[in-house]
């Protein structure tokens, strides 16, 4: 009998080694499915910019069975192994000067393989800031298109400025042709605002007969040991799509109505399952229909001959899911656009944030994203208005609000996100057919919608809502029309918007810190406790997103939806003064009015110190709206002294002064009870007698006379009576008698010490 056991354990043993040896083999030779295979960091594009001569690189691999290995391989003959399979990294990577073509490559244990291309490029005598600014960035086949184009270079003497061209490149990089010439010379017809402050642009019209990509990026040569060096920006994308007709896109719209229709009316008598097999069943007989599936989420995905797709939302009432089959009729308001404080005022603002600790959030704009305002108030689960208070009421870290509920919540505003500090959204949600994390809009579909386009190349599509058919949102829609954005805070309060990481990394990987979502179905009710419990945590308590956050928590769905954080736990607002020497490379933690930005040159005057300098003008360029550039902040108690480098630059030195018309520079501190005190201010005579000016033209040129300055100057302003509040510092330049004579003041290394 013992022999017998031993001999069967024996057998036991040998078969489970055979089984292992077998999986570690071939081990499913009847697998033919390939891994799947994604890239999110240091960016979910194609191309990127590095700063450094290194790039560390990771994401995610998934498959039917298992994913063996990630290897790695570039086009300098470097390569390697990645750590890890479902989440892995490549680290340290070495770049060499110019393009990088990295291919990625998973492979599972069957043998079957995923590759994908990266290119990254480093540029090791030249800076490009950003990628260059490309708008339209998609247009429809046989269309001439004005295409406005511009980058902004980091100053660099050994820049020859008649290199820098626009060309055509394949999507590894390979130059196809040259274009145009960008330019630096503040001529409108160039689409350039100011001459000499490293932007460079122009406006070129381009037409494409045939549907598909082009691949665009900039070129510029600089003068070096070895002879002209050539340095590239990233590559853009520009999508050229055939047109449809508004016959066909009225037709997809009656079709979503009535699934919709048939949707709610059998909701009504039969299981929620047998009502969307049957609805998925009636829109199959419909024509123009060719498929209709079940998402992941429950909603059902609709695709039409013409290669649209639609999506029926089937979320019920209290969850945020879909429109729920509410009969009432979608509050129409009058469309508030972004304010003027958050719009790019004929300025280029593009730069990624260059310095500063990453865990703070210099900028204080915030969106209150509402589409579904009226809906959830009805429910009693909105929570944007509490949210709404509770930013008015902080005192340290005040805000900038910008607050859109129901059709004022449109896609315009969504395209401008990577404005904001803190990006909340409350809104119904779902994936699509491809497992896509999408949320509604507040904005109806109309043949004559400027995004029509976009719907065309899957960025965003019809769904219904409250007996509408309204715009429902993709990660590729975030991903194509926002930059950098400044280590924001996103909250997605919408069904599934965590489910997976297709929204969060649109986001994540293009700047935002931290993204809070959840996995499942959510209950509005359970929303609004999150909403509730974490913003005061990290608004009023200053508390970073890891200490405001409380794992674990789920509502009682079924399944439950977890409330979740992707991204940086140590994310936390700044509540004093931040960005005074415009390191960022941009004017996070400003407020601007008119023409204010930050440049890196103008002429031949670069910053007093570091990279970056601001500037608020009388108006330069395509704006004649003076300029301003504010920041609120506690002022502790031990800095009473503000200081900053100033330098007045003006067209009307020297045959107005002493007339009636006198351009300005004031400094206004705001106390905490909204009193305004003028600290500093000096007009043209002011200027004139205090200070030795030199002429700048022709190097600096705005449009109408010679141009004088002062140079740089130092200011210290005693501001101890207002220790310990929280105050407003008010940069502004202005007119008096004109506005046709333009005046520009830099700013540099503004503190309080």
């Amino acid at each position: 009998m013992l022999q017998s056991i031993i001999i069967m354990l024996t057998l036991s043993i040998l078969f489970t080694q055979s089984c292992k040896k077998d999986d570690e083999t071939n081990n499913e030779p009847n697998d033919k499915e390939s891994p799947s295979l994604v890239i999110t960091s240091p960016t979910s594009d194609f191309s990127f910019l590095s700063q450094t001569d290194h790039v560390t690189i990771s994401g995610t691999a998934n498959d039917n069975h298992s994913v063996l290995r990630i290897d790695w391989a570039d086009n300098h003959g470097n390569k390697g192994t990645a750590n890890g399979t479902n989440n892995w990294i490549i680290s340290n990577i070495g770049l060499s000067n110019g393009d990088n073509i990295i291919t990625i490559t998973a492979y599972d244990n069957a043998g079957n393989s995923k590759a994908i291309e990266i290119v990254v490029t480093y540029n090791q005598f030249l800076t490009f800031l950003g990628n260059p600014f490309i708008l339209p960035n998609c247009f429809f086949v046989n269309t001439p298109t004005d295409v406005t184009i511009k980058v902004s270079i980091l100053s660099n003497p050994r820049l020859d400025q008649n290199s820098v061209k626009l060309i055509e490149v394949s999507q590894n990089g390979i130059v196809i042709n040259e274009i145009c010439q960008l330019f630096d010379d503040g001529d409108l017809q160039h689409g350039d605002d100011i001459k000499g402050d490293g932007v460079y642009g122009n406006i070129v019209n381009i037409t494409r007969a045939d549907p598909g990509n082009t691949y665009l990026r900039v070129k510029a040569n600089t003068t070096e040991s070895q002879g002209e060096v050539a340095s590239f920006s990233p590559i853009s994308t520009i999508s050229v799509v055939n047109e449809v007709t508004q016959e066909v896109v009225q037709q997809i719209l009656t079709i979503q109505h009535a699934g919709d229709a048939k949707f709610q009316e059998l909701i009504t008598s039969v299981s929620k399952e047998q009502a969307i097999s049957q609805t998925i069943n009636y829109l199959k007989g419909q024509t123009d229909v060719t498929s209709a599936v079940t998402t992941v989420s429950g909603d059902i995905s609709v695709t039409y001959s013409s290669g649209l797709k639609g999506m029926i939302l089937t979320g019920e009432n209290g969850s945020e899911g879909g429109g729920g089959g509410v009969s009432t009729i979608l509050e129409r308001e009058k469309k508030i656009r972004i304010p003027l404080t958050n719009q790019t005022r004929g300025t280029y603002n593009q730069i990624k944030s260059l310095s500063s600790d990453p865990n703070k959030i210099l900028d204080k704009d915030v969106i209150l994203y509402g589409p579904c305002y009226t809906q959830f108030v009805s429910w009693g689960t909105e929570f944007l208005d509490n949210l709404n208070t509770t930013l008015s009421n902080s005192s340290c870290s005040k805000f900038n609000v910008t607050y859109l509920k129901n059709a004022q919540a449109d896609l315009a505003s969504l395209k401008a996100l990577s404005n904001y500090g803190m990006i909340v959204m409350h809104t119904h949600g779902g994936l699509d057919e491809n497992d896509n994390v999408l949320f509604q809009s507040g904005e109806e579909v109309s043949y004559f919608s400027l995004y029509i386009i976009d719907w065309i190349l899957g960025r965003i599509c019809p769904g219904n809502y409250l007996e509408k058919q309204v715009w429902l949102v993709k990660p590729s829609f975030i991903t194509a029309y926002n930059n950098n954005f400044p280590k924001s805070i996103v909250y997605n309060g919408s069904c599934e918007s965590a489910k997976n990481t297709t929204m969060s990394n649109a986001f994540l990987t293009k700047g935002a810190n931290t993204y809070f979502g959840f996995t499942e179905s959510v209950s509005g009710t359970f929303d609004q406790q999150m909403a509730n419990q974490l913003f005061p945590e990290i608004i009023t308590n200053n508390k970073t997103t890891g200490e405001a956050f409380i794992p674990n928590q789920h509502d009682n769905s079924d399944p439950p939806a977890y409330f979740v954080m992707f991204g940086n736990d140590q994310t936390s607002f700044s509540s004093g003064l931040v960005n005074g020497d415009f390191e960022e490379g941009n004017l996070s933690g400003f407020i601007t009015g008119g023409d204010g930005r930050v440049i890196t040159q103008l002429g031949n005057i670069g910053p007093y110190g570091g990279s970056f300098m601001g500037i608020i003008s009388t108006g330069l360029g395509f704006t004649i709206d003076q300029g301003s550039i504010a920041q609120t902040f506690c002022l502790p108690s031990d800095k009473t002294i503000l200081q900053l480098n100033w330098n007045f630059i003006s067209e009307e030195f020297l045959e107005y002064v002493g007339s009636i018309f006198q351009d300005y520079f004031q400094i206004i501190l705001i106390d905490q009870n909204g009193t305004e005190h003028t600290l500093f201010y000096k007009n043209i005579d002011e200027m004139y007698n205090s200070y030795p000016l030199t002429l700048l033209s022709p190097t600096i040129v705005f449009d109408q006379g010679d141009v004088y300055g002062t140079g740089w100057l130092n200011l210290s302003l005693n501001i101890s009576a207002y220790a310990g509040q929280s105050i407003t510092l008010v940069f502004k330049s202005g007119d008096i008698g004109d506005s046709i004579y333009d005046t520009a003041i830099l700013l540099d290394n503004i503190s309080v010490n």
